[in-house]
């Protein structure tokens, strides 16, 4: 039997946690990274929702087509990295992925919906 390799999402999102275990540490648990170059000063942007009210009114945002929700995590890295965790939701699955945002603004210029994939 063959074992096909991790998709692209699955390989950024094991990029994303480093194997560093700092629990103990002043943070505890897993250091976040960049998933592009592995840089470890990620930070946060505002974490946003669109409610998806089971009929697609979230479809396609973040790229996602699904009847429920969408839920992303938008980061920026110290790298001049752009990315987000997304989640969305659809009849009773969640499914996410990593999405490559613009690298061409600077953290202070940005607008966390701005989804120009760099796919």
């Amino acid at each position: 039997m063959s074992v096909e390799p991790p998709n692209k999402d699955v390989q950024l999102a094991r990029a994303m946690f480093g194997d560093d275990d700092i629990s103990g540490d002043y943070a505890g648990g897993f250091k976040l990274l960049c998933p592009f170059c592995q840089c470890d000063y990620v930070h946060l942007r505002n974490v946003e929702h669109t409610a998806g009210k089971d009929n697609y009114a979230a479809a396609g945002v973040y790229g996602m087509h699904v009847r429920g929700g969408v839920t992303a995590l938008p980061f920026w890295g110290e790298c001049g990295h752009r990315w987000a965790l997304i989640f969305g939701e659809h009849k009773g699955m969640v499914f996410g992925r990593v999405m490559r945002l613009s690298d061409d603004r600077t953290f202070e210029d940005d607008d966390s919906r701005d989804t120009e994939a760099v796919e």
